[in-house]
This record gives C-alpha cells, sequence and structure tokens, in this order.
C-alpha cells in the first residue's frame, strides 16, 4: 500500500503537491520535505494534530520569513 500526503489549496481544491510517506517511518519526515517543496508567502498552512511539532512549526515560520525577505 501507498501513503501520500498531500497538500492542495481550498480556494479551488487543487493540489499543489504530494510526498510519499515511507513505510518505515511516519508522516512527520514526509511533512518537512513536503514543506521545503511549497512556496508558503502570505500561506495559511493547517496540519493536523500529528503535524504539531517544534521543527516544522520553525520551518513553516522560517519559510515565510524568507519569502517575505526579513
Amino acid at each position: 500500500m501507498i501513503h501520500l500526503l498531500s497538500a492542495y489549496l481550498t480556494d479551488d481544491c487543487s493540489f499543489l503537491g504530494q510526498e510519499k510517506v515511507s513505510e518505515k517511518s511516519n508522516e512527520i519526515t514526509a511533512i518537512l520535505k513536503l514543506l521545503m517543496a511549497l512556496d508558503l508567502q502570505d500561506a495559511l498552512v493547517s496540519i493536523y494534530a500529528m503535524g504539531c511539532e517544534k521543527e516544522i512549526t520553525i520551518q513553516i515560520v522560517d519559510e515565510q520569513k524568507y519569502c517575505m525577505n526579513i
């Protein structure tokens, strides 16, 4: 079985990207990989409870700072 993690735009339900979750891993590592591939400028990121990790939050905030050239 293949387990995919997806990112999509809620305005028009278009998919922005997908990342395969390794069989011997969990979705946290896939979330980090998927976030690195996305442009988060002016984005509202919503992740369910499993994604509420300090490392994921730091990556989202750092990416938004980079996109805003702060």
